[in-house]
């Protein structure tokens, strides 16, 4: 019984150690996002050209969808984001262009992550892209994952909701924020929530079988 009892115990003790670790990804700050991308749906194109009156489709897919990407795409977009998750990914790029920013480097995170695809294939030459349904009310810089890794980019235009930028290639996007402007404290990361929630069953059923067992026991002795 007392064998029975410690490995359940261990049990216990490692699943919470696991959920300490998921939790860890919820904090904002470097590497880490506002919100889940897995609940973020924000965000469309609204045009996109070559030149006025030279129009082009571009297809926009939050990283929430990215399974309807094909095969390198989809991979693309996740490999970008798990450079994201590198605690040091947001501090190097900021960190080497000295006054891009007056928001403190431990208060950036990022907002949205989503990957734009050119309906017929890769651009000509360099396009004029503007997305909107954003929240850029924080909104500090857009950075894209090119060949070389991520990198700011330069010549953003903030109308409103909607942000306005040239680009000569296209792949994953992400939305940098001032994440200390947020009041509500931010979400795990992706696949974290599933983890959470996959832990905290298997917490709450060893939790029962222990008081079964020992309620089980305590009747055996009482005869």
């Amino acid at each position: 019984m007392k064998r029975i009892i410690s490995a359940i115990l261990a049990v216990l003790v490692a699943f919470t150690f696991m959920v300490s670790s998921f939790a860890a990804y919820g904090d904002h700050g470097e590497g880490q996002f506002v919100q889940s991308p897995e609940m973020n749906y924000e965000g469309r194109i609204i045009s996109a050209w070559y030149d006025p009156g030279n129009a082009l489709e571009i297809l926009f897919t939050p990283f929430i969808k990215r399974n309807v990407l094909e095969k390198i795409s989809r991979t693309k977009i996740e490999t970008a984001y798990s450079d994201l998750l590198d605690t040091n990914i947001i501090s190097r790029i900021f960190g080497e262009i000295a006054g891009f920013s007056s928001t403190c480097i431990g208060d950036l995170a990022v907002s949205n992550i989503f990957d734009l695809t050119c309906k017929t294939g890769k651009l000509m030459r360099e396009a004029t892209i503007t997305l909107g349904d954003f929240d850029l009310s924080h909104f500090v810089a857009l950075l894209h994952y090119s060949e070389a890794g991520w990198e700011i980019v330069r010549d953003i235009t903030i109308f409103g909701h909607n942000l306005i930028f040239r680009i000569g290639n296209l792949s994953p996007f992400a939305i940098v924020v001032d994440a200390s402007a947020y009041s509500e404290p931010t979400s795990p990361s992706t696949y974290d929530l599933f983890g959470v929630a996959g832990v905290a069953g298997v917490i709450a059923l060893s939790c029962g079988a222990l008081i079964f067992i020992a309620a089980k026991r305590k009747k055996a002795e009482e005869k």
